[in-house]
């Protein structure tokens, strides 16, 4: 399969209760290297003019070394520029402002590389703020602190994770270690999330997500707290061809249909509201 050297979108609006379409217009371009790599991304509105773009580089290693974000008239809102040590984990930040002094972000990593601390300050080395990240292992982390421009607490969140790295206990704590809010995890045999349950410092229930799965793994089913419930259909290939969401009374809100070329790209997004149509051009193999 050759390698996708852009892919454009075009949106057609539709009007759900006179079934009439709109005007077609692009909504947006991505650009991408060799590598598969976005290098740009820009989204239009509908008279085509640009609402937002972003140019990525990347070095030899595809490790991202500039971003500059563009708004509405392609004015630079900020850009950021990316220092790497030779094993092309990142030292330094910096994101330039037109209007404003820079933010530089430096990252101190400890002999062992299990700890990280990031620290954000302004240009002239005031602090704006620092976090403490803490890694298990397997180079998973396992703890975050937030620490304000005062160096004074202000966030901490604890990781816990099962013998297969999968995350089953995520803990937003206060500065005396109690619990503000949490998130439990449990999987299948296939490390599947089956459901997640978000829980208040008294440990009781705020909110349930339930997932089920077809047998090669791709899930069917999406229940958010009995509120609202999406479900998927594939295709022989594994591509999702409908996604459908319903209300907790049974009313659909939204119905998706999808369709594929023979590479498995998708080339048409269709619901109630908008039609979108993909268009690709790709690298010679030359």
């Amino acid at each position: 399969m050759k390698k996708v050297k852009s892919r454009s979108e075009f949106t057609t609006p539709l009007d759900p209760e006179n079934k009439e379409a709109g005007e077609s217009f692009k909504s947006s371009h991505f650009e991408y290297d060799n590598s598969g790599n976005i290098v740009s991304f820009e989204s239009y509105n509908s008279d085509e003019t640009i609402e937002s773009r972003i140019i990525t580089k990347f070095d030899e290693k595809g490790k991202i070394i500039e971003e500059i974000n563009y708004s509405q008239d392609n004015e630079l809102t900020d850009r950021s520029v990316y220092s790497r040590n030779q094993k092309g984990k990142i030292e330094k930040i910096e994101i330039f402002y037109p209007d404003y002094n820079p933010t530089i972000k430096k990252y101190k990593w400890d002999k062992d590389e299990k700890m990280l601390e990031i620290e954000i300050s302004d240009s002239d080395g005031d602090p704006e703020s620092k976090e403490i990240i803490k890694f298990n292992e397997n180079n998973i982390p396992i703890e975050k602190l937030i620490l304000d421009h005062e160096n004074k607490f202000a966030e901490k969140i604890v990781y816990i994770y099962n013998q297969d790295n999968n995350l089953i206990h995520k803990m937003e704590l206060d500065k005396k270690d109690k619990i503000i809010i949490q998130d439990k995890l449990y999987y299948d045999e296939n490390n599947n999330v089956l459901k997640s349950h978000k829980l208040n410092r008294k440990n009781r229930l705020l909110e349930t997500i339930e997932f089920q799965y077809n047998n090669n793994g791709k899930p069917l089913m999406q229940n958010f707290n009995n509120q609202q419930i999406i479900s998927f259909e594939y295709d022989k290939e594994g591509n999702p061809v409908k996604e459908l969401r319903k209300n907790m009374h049974g009313l659909i809100e939204h119905e998706g249909y999808f369709s594929y070329d023979n590479n498995g790209l998708i080339i048409e997004e269709k619901n109630l509201f908008e039609i979108k149509k993909y268009q690709y051009e790709f690298f010679n193999d030359n």
